[in-house]
Parts: structure tokens; sequence; C-alpha cells
């Protein structure tokens, strides 16, 4: 959506200019701001047991989350602040440039993407860490979940697939859902894993060697499955949507933050190949197939039930 905006505003070159000199100067101070507030965007019913995930209570949520970041990568506040007058700040338009960076020319070899993801995992971490939460992916749905499941989430076995710093995962595991976690296995995956067991919180992890392989997940086997900005980043989607059907129980949940459309841009690590696949008919077909789409409140697409 954002990127649609951006195009947009690049057709009337006075107003994108005006936007790009106020996007520069003021995001910024966006990010000082939630180092020492709270966005209102997780300050709904659940933002207590969002707090309760906190390792430093009393902290704001950035705050806190930058603290993780300097405990396991045993970096300072100096450091950190040379590395974003290098880069920029994490939620700004040009750390997401750099972190594409790492990516030119790396897509058309397996051996290389990995690599790229192996040398890009401190950046992209940030990027996870402090541009954002992916508590907003679950949120809107917790409620329906809670009351449409046929058990309570302490008894949910989740899959956070492609789980990133695993924010979701974390809050569920808090709540007493039996959680798995699976990612590409880099320094990034690593730091997941630290992020629960800093915790006291149990996880199981499935740690992908080859990114061009898509692991067993086995069978009808998770109640839910959370599959955050992955399909775009994947060379064959259907196979990896396949596998996870499979290792959904039927009646199961999966939210899929894309809610099953390629409508964003390719470049970086959005592949093309992925975007090929994602658009045809087969892997849409394979969506009405095998799923209900639910649609709630009319404005949150991303949750699908097995049929």
């Amino acid at each position: 959506m954002k990127d649609k905006l951006i195009n947009i505003v690049k057709k009337f070159p006075p107003a994108f200019v005006i936007a790009r000199f106020i996007y520069r100067r003021f995001y910024p101070l966006f990010y000082v701001k939630q180092m020492f507030f709270d966005p209102p965007s997780v300050r709904t019913k659940w933002y207590s047991y969002i707090k309760n995930t906190q390792i430093r209570p009393g902290r704001s949520l950035f705050s806190d989350r930058k603290a993780e970041v300097k405990e396991f990568f045993k970096i300072n506040d100096f450091k950190l602040l040379m590395y974003y007058l290098r880069y920029g700040f994490p939620n700004t338009l040009r750390f997401k440039q750099n972190l594409s960076k790492f990516f030119d020319g790396k897509t058309n070899n397996d051996r290389h993407l990995k690599d790229a993801y192996e040398d890009a995992a401190f950046h992209y971490t940030l990027r996870l860490m402090l541009a954002y939460t992916r508590h907003n992916q679950i949120l809107p749905y917790l409620d329906f979940l809670v009351k449409k499941s046929d058990k309570p989430l302490t008894k949910f076995h989740v899959l956070d697939y492609g789980c990133g710093v695993s924010d979701v995962g974390i809050l569920l595991g808090s709540l007493g859902a039996k959680v798995t976690i699976a990612d590409l296995a880099d320094k990034k995956f690593s730091f997941a894993e630290w992020r629960f067991k800093r915790r006291g919180i149990s996880v199981d992890t499935v740690s992908i060697k080859d990114s061009s392989v898509y692991p067993n997940l086995g069978e009808d086997k998770y109640d839910l499955i959370l599959v955050t900005e992955v399909f775009e980043h994947v060379r064959d989607p259907l196979t990896l949507l396949r596998r996870l059907t499979t290792a959904l129980h039927r009646g199961g949940f999966l939210l899929d933050s894309m809610a099953g459309e390629f409508e964003r841009e390719t470049g970086g690590d959005h592949l093309e190949e992925a975007f090929e696949i994602g658009n045809s008919n087969e892997y849409k077909h394979y969506y009405t197939d095998h799923y209900n789409h639910l649609v709630l409140d009319g404005k949150f697409k991303c949750l699908f039930q097995k049929k």
C-alpha cells in the first residue's frame, strides 16, 4: 500500500519533493518518539499481554526491543548510532533501500541468496525490531480465534513460518500456546530463538539450511500457522503452501499477511519467480479449493480456515 501511494505522489513532482523533504526530516523523530511511547496500534485489549512479554518492564516496547538487540549482538548505543548515520534509521526508506542492496545480483542463485540473508541478518533484525512490530498482524484476529476455535489459545499448537524475530510467536507462547518457529539458519534466526529462551518460553525450531528446500512440517499437526511476509521471498510459493496445508489441522487457521495475493513490487529479496507463481490461476485455485477465506469486519483479510 505504501509503495502504491509513493508511486501516485511521484506523478506530481512538486508534491513529491515536498513529501520527500517532510519524510526525511521528520520520520526519524517518529522513531525517537516510539522509544518513549508505545504506538496506539498496539493499545488494544491485548496490550497488557504484549507488555508482559518485555524483558525489562516499565520501558516502552521499542526501548525494550532495542535493549534486546544490544544484549544479543553485544553492541552499545554509540555503535547503533554510527550504524544509523551510515544506513539511516530502521523505520526510514533509506534503511530499507540499504537492506535491498544486500540482495543486488544475488537472487538468481540459491547459494548466493542464502549468503545475502546471512550478510543482511543484523540489518534485517534491526528493521524487524526497531521499525515496527508484527503484533499488529495478529491483533485483529485474536478475539475471533478465541471465539471460533474449539480449543483455548493455551492449547494451540502454532507454527510461525518465516518467523523473523517472532513477535507473534512470543506473544502466543507467553499465553501458553506450544510454538514452533521456522526460518533460514542465520544470526537473525538465532536471535529469534534466544528471545524465547530469554523469557523462559519453550519453543521448537525448524532451521532451514537451503532456501530452495521446503522442509517437511508433518501432517495434521498445527492449529494455527503464521506466514507473515514470506511467500514473496520463496521461489515456489505453491509448493510451500502445500507443505503448510498438509501440516495444518482440518479446521485450523492460516494467517497469510499477503491474503493470498501478490500485490506488491519485486526487487530486493522479493523474487520474480514467486510473483509469477503467486499470480497464477493454479496458486489462486489452491487457496479456494483448500481454504475458506475469512474476512473480519469487512477489512481484515489475512485469515483462512482449512476446509
